[in-house]
């Protein structure tokens, strides 16, 4: 999915405020809980403009386990466009305008219980050309906690 991408934007969380508008985008070198995945149409568009075709959301939801801090389950949701959208096309109309609304999307649990390790964050902006995945993976339940710590970098190919 996510090196089948165009590109990839970073920001804080899912939370609606933390992701409203191109000011929320983290740009190299900081980290954050959501990355956004864009897919544009292969298709041009007049002036080089690529359409939007397809948009694919991880994002961990932390504080959801009572007995771990900053823990939650990484997410993932994925919007398909039947017709690619022009986010040129107006002023109001801008990528952060068609990602959807926290609980308007079907979601999909990636792991179970997740933190992230890139300054308390899972998704770091490396250049603004790669992503690191930083986290520990959580197994077991309140008498028997076991953690694995992964690190891998995923780069779009746009």
């Amino acid at each position: 999915m996510a090196k089948e991408s165009n590109y990839f934007i970073i920001y804080p969380s899912f939370a609606s405020a933390d992701r409203n508008n191109s000011e929320d985008r983290l740009v190299s070198d900081q980290s954050g809980d959501f990355i956004l995945f864009v897919h544009t149409a292969s298709t041009y568009v007049s002036f080089g403009i690529h359409p939007i075709e397809r948009i694919v959301g991880y994002y961990r939801e932390s504080g959801k386990v009572e007995d771990l801090s900053n823990v939650g389950p990484v997410m993932k949701f994925e919007v398909d466009f039947s017709t690619p959208v022009d986010i040129t096309e107006s002023p109001s109309r801008t990528l952060e305008s068609i990602i959807p609304k926290e609980g308007m999307v079907k979601t999909t649990e990636i792991l179970e219980l997740s933190k992230g390790t890139a300054n308390g964050k899972l998704f770091y902006n490396f250049g603004n050309k790669s992503v690191m995945i930083n986290g520990q993976i959580y197994h077991g339940n309140r008498a028997q906690r076991v953690t694995d710590t992964y690190n891998f970098t995923v780069s779009p190919r746009g």
